[in-house]
């Protein structure tokens, strides 16, 4: 407060989520008018080949980006996909065969079987969900693991989500431990997000996620984010949107 008992301005943030009065209305728009899933959020990809450089697609047109800054609304991890069939032989129908939006219990067929049904499957019994199953060789597994990412840009108001492959989960395991470590929540601090080139053991190049907080909102505006933070992820892991989310995925 002023010494006039005014309420002090709020510094802009340059996020439509924090200046924009407008902007859980919005969020909660997407939901009621437009039935908004996972599946239907603006995706955004590490890239392979080992490029440092994001494209983020923005009113059609795609742009370069060396840094994103980003304010995170949650995170859901233990997602897990396998494919039955690769992308060169799915004749551009590439849904995964098995999901699970909780790693313990996947939906779907985790066979090579083709007269194999529908089920349900416990992910810690399943052969593809074990080291050194993948079938393009390596020590790697056949299912994927991922954790999913939901974020804001500055100038938008509704969420991006972010695929992070087996590759870079380490990462969002150890930012977010950090965050939790301080007692911060990640919708209250805005976050970097960038890519370094890295290399397997097999000598394959890679992109590698890299996380970092670069400043703190304030009280008020983590107040507001944690708000929309809550409802966004409590209606976007309800009912079948992460599972539509899976089942929409590329391999």
């Amino acid at each position: 407060m002023t010494k006039n008992n005014v309420p002090a301005k709020q510094t802009e943030t340059g996020f439509s989520i924090v200046d924009n009065p407008q902007s859980a209305q919005t969020i909660q728009a997407a939901f009621t008018e437009f039935n908004l899933t996972a599946a239907d959020l603006t995706r955004l990809k590490i890239p392979a080949g080992g490029s440092i450089a994001w494209e983020v697609d923005t009113l059609g047109e795609t742009k370069a980006e060396q840094n994103l800054d980003v304010i995170i609304l949650g995170v859901k991890g233990n997602q897990k996909a396998w494919w039955a069939t690769s992308v060169d032989d799915s004749a551009g129908d590439n849904a995964p065969s098995c999901i699970s939006t909780d790693g313990i219990n996947g939906t779907g067929i985790n066979s090579l079987d083709p007269t194999a049904t529908t089920g349900t499957h416990k992910c810690s019994e399943c052969a593809w969900n074990q080291f050194e199953s993948s079938r393009s060789g390596g020590r790697g597994k056949d299912c994927k693991d991922t954790s999913i990412v939901f974020f804001v840009l500055g100038d938008e108001a509704l969420p991006h989500v972010l695929t992070v492959p087996a590759t870079s989960l380490k990462v969002v395991k150890k930012y977010a431990m950090q965050l939790l470590s301080r007692h911060i929540e990640p919708s209250s601090v805005i976050t970097r997000l960038t890519l370094e080139k890295a290399m397997s053991g097999g000598g394959h190049t890679y992109s590698k996620l890299a996380m970092s907080k670069t400043s703190d909102l304030s009280e008020e505006q983590a107040d507001k984010t944690r708000g929309i933070a809550k409802n966004f992820m409590d209606r976007i892991t309800g009912g079948d949107s992460l599972a539509g989310f899976a089942s929409a995925s590329e391999g």
